[in-house]
């Protein structure tokens, strides 16, 4: 606990704000605004190290800056990816294959997560469209989405 007394308890950024600590030190935290939505920034460090914070907030200034590019990214992401698995292997009895654009509606970003390795994480709620469970989808800046998961 003496190691997290020295660790910064909050991080500033021209573009983000102020991102506070949690108490476990894993992270850093700030609402903001993501296309008009309020959306929870999360920026993850691995050690209490102000150089691992200061990766994870640039690359969260990157996406922030080019939100609209990396939400088409993250969208056409979820239609070719997640959107397949809902009307293939997730339709209820009697329910009709669900429309692109109802999906990505459904669909309500929850949180932004950033690693100071380079990757990030987007967590949505899924409306109930899966059992009421979270989507996640991750990539990096290289490479763009990559992967996704319900949970």
């Amino acid at each position: 606990m003496a190691e997290n007394s020295r660790f910064p308890k909050t991080y500033k950024t021209e573009l983000l704000g102020i991102c506070k600590r949690d108490a476990e030190a894993t992270a850093f935290k700030r609402n903001i605004k993501w296309l008009n939505r309020r959306v929870k920034l999360v920026l993850n460090v691995e050690e209490p190290d102000g150089k691992q914070v200061e990766k994870a907030a640039k690359i969260a200034e990157a996406l922030y800056e080019k939100a609209e590019y990396w939400n088409r990214r993250c969208n056409k992401f979820l239609l070719s990816k997640v959107l397949l698995l809902k009307n293939e292997y997730w339709l209820e009895d009697d329910e009709e294959p669900v429309a692109p654009d109802e999906f990505l509606r459904r669909l309500d970003l929850l949180r932004i997560a950033i690693s100071p390795s380079g990757g990030f994480l987007f967590l949505f709620y899924d409306e109930e469209m899966f059992g009421s469970h979270f989507v996640e989808v991750s990539g990096n800046r290289k490479q763009g989405f990559t992967e996704f998961d319900i949970s």
